[in-house]
């Protein structure tokens, strides 16, 4: 699918060339390949299957991922700012210094995967699920996790300017010195937090929910919650 052909065409639909080609594939299977140094702008994977793949330097910008499965994948200093990821599953893959701002994420998946070092200002994941999943060090500045499961994530030093966690699911989360800055905790599941993180005041806590289940059983003072972190 990535061949230089294509590339090219893909290049040429960017600058709105009449005889340019968008990249819009569907339900198609990829293995064990590596991209360098391209340009997807505004390319568009529907159905697709994404396994062992690496991706260096290449500009997925404005595009879509839209009901693909992704295992194994690799974005090393990728761009994958607005772009949309809907209904997608993603196992063991890895984000690391990339930059995500305003990504847009809902009803997707993410297992094992490590945005650790990457740039998430202003991304937006609702409904999605994160198992064992890495934030460590992400700037995730006006970044939205409403309605998410984050339990037993590790935000490490991340920086949580104006984040929205509003009724997400945050059990056995590890917020070691993550940076807490007018951070919105709104009805979240909040048992078994690991970690201090800094600037604890700075948190806007409402209702946190202090069961285990995260049932609503054990609603207690934003105090409480803040006497645990420090």
């Amino acid at each position: 699918m990535f061949t230089t052909n294509a590339l090219e065409l893909h290049q040429r639909w960017i600058i709105g060339e009449p005889d340019g080609v968008q990249i819009a594939a569907r339900d198609v299977e990829l293995e064990l390949e590596t991209l360098t140094d391209a340009n997807l702008i505004g390319a568009t994977f529907h159905g697709c299957t994404f396994v062992n793949l690496t991706f260096v330097n290449v500009d997925f910008g404005g595009g879509s991922f839209d009901g693909c499965e992704l295992r194994g994948c690799t974005f090393e200093r990728c761009v994958l700012r607005d772009l949309r990821m809907d209904r997608c599953a993603l196992v063991d893959c890895a984000f690391a210094g990339s930059a995500l701002q305003s990504l847009g994420s809902t009803g997707s998946s993410f297992e094992r995967v490590d945005f650790s070092g990457a740039d998430l200002t202003k991304a937006t994941a609702y409904e999605a699920r994160f198992v064992e999943t890495r934030f460590d060090g992400a700037k995730l500045k006006r970044t939205s996790f409403m309605k998410t499961a984050l339990r037993g994530c590790s935000f490490v030093g991340a920086l949580a300017e104006r984040t929205d966690f509003s009724t997400a699911d945050l059990r056995e989360a590890d917020f070691d010195q993550m940076v807490i800055d007018h951070t919105r905790f709104t009805q979240c599941g909040m048992w078994g937090i690991k970690g201090k993180p800094k600037f604890p005041r700075a948190a806007v806590i409402d209702e946190p929910d202090l069961s285990e289940a995260f049932d609503g059983s054990k609603i207690v003072s934003p105090d409480q919650v803040i006497a645990g972190w420090s």
